[in-house]
């Protein structure tokens, strides 16, 4: 494993890459991908309140490394490595991850398919390479998602959990972050491969097939929408909280509830946009034509009987709070965001005034304002 490290003294926050690198023809094609799904499920799923303390961690695979991106505040630092160096050197494969991220990688492909942009580059990568591997795409085709098996799976990590390269940029105790890395253990791996099951060739073929004849490539992009009238007789972070808890990032409570639980959308999201005195907040989520309805009616279900806890409550300001320490450590989205918050609330805001705003927010303002946000039909557009 190789480490880089730029010290930022003046910074709040590291932002670090862990890349892992392998030789896409050794492969089945989508195994690198699929991989890369079930690692982030296992580091979702573990116990290292990443949450609370408002790490991101991102990830994304191309056809020669999967590559993971993590944003911690400085004092967390350490326990953001930690939390991916483990997802690497301690994986072990669950039976029911490996289904619900193939349902899931389903989604994924069947939205790539309806965007022009994925397909056309597509098209002209085949031209250039033929029959060659480096045609194939990365995410792979129906098929190639439903044959990969967990044995697959951790022949790739127990090839490539070594070939390491850990970039890190901003403030971070590296002599901390070192020590973690140097006393990594990897004769304690508990990958062992266990035998797979003979597969029943004729299930098999039925499975591909009620794939591949499925409404799959029918993706349906989905927008609801709700109108809030004069926002500033409210709380502004109050609406980032909520937006916060229901739709930013993995651990949200909108992708947990219908991605991660149900496996029925590749990407679900929430924003709020502020206008001089009224307010839009809107979810939306891309999935196939035969999940649609049923999304909708979760997600209604779901915003419709929302009552916030104080455990919740408490992980959303740290995550906030932890996105603004990011945007005040960039200078494009401090200039941006400050510009942003003067225009909105006539005041320069500083990252201190507003951790000290946010803290401040009690439970009972949080569900008051989303009771006014939900308690209303909701506006819904599809293309």
């Amino acid at each position: 494993m190789k480490i880089h490290f730029y010290n930022r003294d003046d910074y709040n926050s590291l932002t670090g890459k862990l890349f892992i690198t392998y030789n896409k023809g050794n492969y089945k094609i989508g195994l690198p991908h699929f991989t890369e799904h079930l690692l982030f499920k296992k580091l979702m799923r573990d116990n290292y309140n990443i949450e609370n303390k408002g790490i991101n961690i991102y990830a994304n695979t191309t056809s020669d490394f999967i590559w993971f991106e993590l944003n911690a505040r400085s004092e967390h630092a350490t326990l953001a490595v930690k939390a991916l160096m483990d997802m690497i050197i301690y994986y072990e494969i669950q039976d029911r991850d490996l289904e619900a991220e193939r349902k899931v990688i389903y989604e994924e492909l069947a939205y790539l398919e309806s965007d022009p942009e994925y397909m056309v580059k597509n098209s002209v990568i085949k031209k250039l390479w033929e029959d060659n591997f480096n045609s194939k795409s990365v995410i792979g085709n129906y098929e190639d998602i439903l044959n990969i098996n967990k044995k697959d799976i951790n022949e790739f990590l127990n090839d490539n959990s070594s070939n390491l390269f850990l970039s890190l940029y901003g403030k971070a105790n590296l002599s901390e972050i070192v020590f973690l890395l140097e006393n990594y253990n990897k004769e304690n791996h508990t990958n062992n491969i266990k035998d797979i099951p003979k597969i029943n060739e004729e299930k098999l073929n039925i499975n591909i097939q009620s794939v591949l004849s499925s409404d799959t490539s029918e993706v349906v992009h989905t927008c609801i929408g709700y109108k809030i009238y004069n926002w500033k007789k409210y709380d502004r972070w109050v609406f980032d909280l909520i937006n916060t808890y229901l739709g930013d990032g993995l651990g949200s409570k909108l992708n947990t509830t219908i991605r991660d639980d149900k496996s029925l959308v590749y990407e679900v999201w929430s924003d709020c946009n502020y206008f001089e005195e009224d307010m839009q907040f809107l979810i939306g989520f891309t999935s196939t034509k035969r999940n649609v309805e049923r999304v909708i009616a979760l997600i209604k279900k779901l915003v419709t009987t929302l009552i916030l806890q104080e455990d919740e409550l408490y992980i959303a300001k740290q995550k906030l709070i932890s996105e603004l320490t990011y945007a005040y450590d960039d200078a494009e989205l401090y200039t941006y965001s400050v510009a942003r918050y003067y225009l909105q609330m006539n005041q320069i805001l500083s990252l201190d005034s507003i951790k000290d705003r946010i803290n401040s927010i009690e439970l009972h303002e949080l569900n008051q304002v989303i009771r006014v946000i939900f308690n209303k039909d909701m506006v819904i557009s599809q293309v």
